[in-house]
């Protein structure tokens, strides 16, 4: 396992797809909480771990608190890099804050953070899997 990178965020790049967007072609609010997803999920799979390590021992990382701040338009067709932070974390908490642009122009097109709890399979709070607790150097 590797501890989570410091300094520079980590940057996950996603191609927009027609079923992303609208019929506008812009794409919809809600696929930026599955970016967020994509981008965090990347993230922890860049330290060597994955969720499924987690949930296969029966600890659920849920999704407790997602904010969005909207600034430009993202279209079919653009490339997204999505960075992502780990903000704060505690023994049951992580926090992260992301930024999404589109690849080649200036600008922030949307802001956002999400807080995800560790439940076990009875949906009740639980301590971080331990893999997890050191690569936030919380061990």
């Amino acid at each position: 396992m590797r501890p989570l990178p410091t300094g520079e965020p980590f940057v996950h790049r996603i191609a927009v797809r027609p079923s992303d967007t609208d019929r506008m072609g812009v794409v919809h609010h809600s696929r930026y909480a599955v970016f967020f997803e994509e981008a965090r999920t990347e993230l922890l799979r860049s330290t060597g771990l994955t969720y499924s390590d987690f949930e296969d021992k029966g600890k659920f990382l849920v999704v407790t608190d997602l904010s969005m701040k909207f600034r430009r338009p993202c279209r079919q067709g653009d490339v997204l890099e999505v960075e992502c932070r780990v903000t704060d974390a505690s023994y049951v908490t992580v926090s992260h804050s992301y930024v999404v642009r589109v690849a080649g122009r200036e600008g922030i097109a949307v802001e956002g953070g999400t807080r995800l709890a560790c439940v076990g399979r009875d949906g009740k709070p639980e301590r971080l899997p331990d893999g997890l607790l050191s690569v936030l150097s919380l061990a």
